[in-house]
């Protein structure tokens, strides 16, 4: 199962990076949700300091993002549910996809 599960998350991610319209296309909020996911399922809790200046807006925002899934009680410290929880959103923005 573990395998699947690595390779289901592989093929979403890979949808998401490759597909710049439905990026585009998605509310900002949603691909928010999507980045701090994908954090938490591929790198772990979130564990850096935020990112200071006063330009790095952007860089803030994607932290916040995956400190915000970091204390998802059901999630945090699970990186195979994190995985499972990426699909499903994915799924959301790309219904059509087969993992």
């Amino acid at each position: 199962m573990e395998g699947d599960l690595n390779t289901k998350f592989d093929k979403a991610a890979e949808a998401i990076r490759n597909n710049e319209a439905i990026a585009k296309a998605a509310k900002q909020e949603d691909m928010l949700d999507i980045y701090g996911c994908f954090k938490l399922a591929s790198v772990g809790k979130c564990d850096k300091p935020r990112p200071g200046g006063l330009f790095n807006k952007k860089e803030k925002t994607k932290w916040d993002s995956w400190d915000k899934w970091s204390k998802v009680e059901d999630l945090a410290g699970d990186q195979d549910k994190a995985k499972e929880k990426y699909i499903e959103l994915v799924s959301v923005i790309i219904p059509e996809a087969d993992w």
